[in-house]
């Protein structure tokens, strides 16, 4: 009786070192990372001061904050595209990433 209960232990052992074996995740590093050129993005009319959303889209002629950096700087630039498929490397892009991530 005590062989079968340690032989039953050895299995319950083997198998709970088995198991974490299985299941464990290894993280891979990743050996680069190529940012995109361009990217698509939608415009939407922005709640001035918060940032948030009206949910109204950007269209052609639009001063409203959101679609413009300022009205005296002119009107939404895109005419009537929205989406607008523009690069990542541009200065306004790089501005907006950084106004918009303040906010969180």
């Amino acid at each position: 009786m005590q062989r079968l209960i340690k032989i039953i232990i050895f299995i319950l052992l083997i198998a709970l070192l088995s198991y974490d074996t299985l299941t464990t995740a290894y993280a891979t590093t990743q050996t680069s990372f190529s940012p995109p050129n361009q990217i698509r993005v939608r415009m939407f009319r922005l709640d001035n001061p918060s940032g948030a959303s009206t949910g109204i889209e950007c269209q052609d002629g639009d001063i409203n904050y959101g679609c413009t950096a300022s009205p005296a700087l002119g009107s939404y630039p895109w005419g009537s595209q929205n989406p607008v498929t523009t690069s990542t490397t541009t200065w306004a892009i790089g501005q907006c990433v950084g106004r918009i991530a303040s906010k969180f």
